[in-house]
């Protein structure tokens, strides 16, 4: 277990707030299966106590789909003062929402922020002023999920980022915890419009035109215009899939189109396999 300042903690209960280092949105970040804490334990508690959550399993989704995700608690008959944690999801998968509330205890408020994204609240009984022991039957978290309409099909990750802090009492007393990641499997959508990856015009190849049309697009949101891509144009014009348009992916698709055009090897099976032995296995 790990003890941080008790005044620090006191301060932050009585004003409603834990304390939590906000910052950027935690996409495409390495969702740990658990958070280890140190073992400083003393008399007054429980030494081998862990707090675990299970984010669900696997959930299927298409793209555009918003998936709902009840996260579950086992903390036995350990009382649970505060909790303070942060999320993650694999990238471009999106949090949107969090609940309100913590069904598992007692509906307490939840105070969130989707731009981290993670939240916090208390959990003290009104009569006694002391911790609540978890109702497992419920959720902890209420979260929810966007995938994008241009997400490509594949498994992608969901869990806690690099905080997962659960308080014991107002002393500042942690306990362990663990996590289960969920997945979200996104399938491809079987009437969604395909184009090969390169080849934004559609016109079975991937060349200088391709290029020329992706620098268009990006000087247009660039100048602050709406996009014109379609979802497929815009998943076959982000070859290197960072998640937006932009003069290296028209960069690559000019390489592309000059190697092919001089290896015939190259060129059999279209840009894909290229990216993938190129550029998307050195960037592991």
């Amino acid at each position: 277990m790990k003890k941080i300042s008790a005044k620090l903690l006191a301060l932050c209960l009585a004003g409603g707030m834990l304390p939590t280092a906000y910052a950027a949105n935690a996409y495409a970040v390495e969702i740990p299966a658990s958070i280890p804490v140190s073992a400083n334990v003393n008399a007054d508690h429980p030494a081998d106590a862990v707090i675990t959550f299970d984010f669900g399993g696997t959930y299927n989704a298409k793209p555009g789909d918003t998936v709902k995700v009840p996260v579950k608690i086992k903390s036995g008959e350990n009382p649970v003062i505060a909790m303070d944690v942060v999320f993650a999801q694999d990238s471009p998968i999106e949090m949107i929402d969090i609940g309100e509330t913590t069904p598992a205890f007692e509906k307490n408020t939840v105070s969130k922020n989707i731009l981290l994204p993670g939240c916090n609240f208390q959990s003290r009984d009104d009569a006694t002023g002391e911790g609540i022991i978890a109702d497992e039957s419920k959720a902890v978290f209420n979260l929810t999920y966007k995938v994008p309409s241009n997400c490509p099909a594949g498994e992608y990750k969901i869990g806690f980022g690099d905080k997962c802090e659960v308080y014991i009492d107002n002393t500042a007393w942690v306990y362990k915890t663990e996590s289960i990641a969920g997945i979200i499997k996104v399938e491809e959508d079987p009437n969604a419009e395909k184009y090969a990856l390169g080849d934004v015009n559609n016109d079975g190849t991937v060349d200088g035109s391709d290029a020329t049309i992706v620098l268009r697009e990006f000087g247009q949101v660039l100048a602050g215009k709406p996009a014109q891509f379609t979802d497929a144009q815009f998943a076959a014009g982000d070859v290197d899939k960072n998640g937006v348009i932009d003069g290296s992916d028209a960069t690559l698709i000019l390489k592309f189109f000059g190697e092919a055009g001089k290896d015939i090897e190259v060129s059999y099976g279209g840009m894909e396999p290229w990216m993938e032995k190129n550029f998307w296995n050195t960037h592991e």
